[in-house]
């Protein structure tokens, strides 16, 4: 045979073979790839869940208590407003002086 076709057979070979090892790389880049991004989600996923639960357990309490500790000062504050007008409605009762009637008294 023609020692050029023998030099070109083994160029394909060689050929064939990078091109298989470029393919199998490029195969692993992809997946490389593909876990990244699944990891990243699963880290946004675990950060979001964290959250939540610090919020469920460590945080809501401490709002539910300062919440009742503020309906309570409401609640006081309305009735000490409640008893501020009982006791002005008490000294206008009973220590306002009576009104004169302004209308004149014709006397003969």
């Amino acid at each position: 045979m023609d020692p050029e076709i023998e030099e070109l057979k083994q160029l394909v070979q060689r050929n064939l073979a990078l091109t298989e090892d470029t393919h199998r790389m490029v195969r692993r880049m992809r997946q490389a790839v593909a876990w990244g991004h699944f990891f990243k989600v699963l880290e946004w996923v675990i950060i979001i869940v964290l959250c939540v639960l610090a919020y469920t357990y460590y945080i809501r309490p401490y709002f539910e208590h300062l919440s009742q500790a503020y309906q309570n000062v409401q609640t006081q504050t309305q009735q000490v407003q409640n008893a501020g007008n009982e006791f002005l409605n008490f000294i206008k009762n009973h220590f306002t002086p009576p009104q004169q009637s302004s209308s004149p008294q014709v006397g003969s």
